[in-house]
């Protein structure tokens, strides 16, 4: 093999294009997380009105997706995280791609999806309900399997998704 040539990993987990259109569609969903619709709330005592208030904590959100995109995720996200709740979550979410409501052109005419350019294939929406916490948690392991340098969490027995 000539030297300017480089070898490929065997177990690549980043496949530019469609792992990099997958990594964007987490990037503008987390950074409109607080934008989606409510989907859960709690109670919490405003310090100025001293009332227990109706605060939003988990949003829900439709995303275009393909099914490659869903892959490369579940993928991934098995890799990384073997047999976490994320994983299993993912797998569900997979599955029931095929009866989500197809996306119709190029643009995905919903909220602030509609300014977005999407990637030739077919797209579905899907519902995705997660914490924020949850969202960064998708991106920080899209980042390492990008970049292969796992990012630095906090140390905790327990997995994120775990109560």
């Amino acid at each position: 093999m000539p030297p300017t040539a480089t070898r490929k990993k065997d177990n690549a987990l980043w496949f530019t294009g469609v792992c990099d259109d997958l990594h964007r569609k987490i990037l503008i969903w987390n950074q409109a997380y607080w934008y989606g619709e409510v989907h859960s709330t709690r109670q919490w005592l405003d310090p100025s009105s001293g009332k227990p208030e109706d605060k939003p904590v988990k949003m829900a959100h439709k995303i275009p997706f393909r099914e490659v995109e869903l892959e490369h995720l579940v993928r991934i996200i098995e890799s990384l995280r073997p047999n976490s709740a994320l994983a299993t979550e993912l797998k569900e979410i997979k599955s029931v791609w095929k009866y989500a409501k197809a996306v119709r052109g190029f643009r995905f005419l919903h909220s602030y999806w509609s300014k977005v350019p999407l990637p030739s294939g077919l797209h579905r929406s899907v519902t995705l309900i997660f914490y924020p916490e949850h969202v960064k948690e998708i991106i920080s392991i899209l980042q390492e399997a990008k970049t292969g340098q796992k990012a630095e969490t906090k140390s905790s027995d327990k997995d994120m998704f775990e109560e």
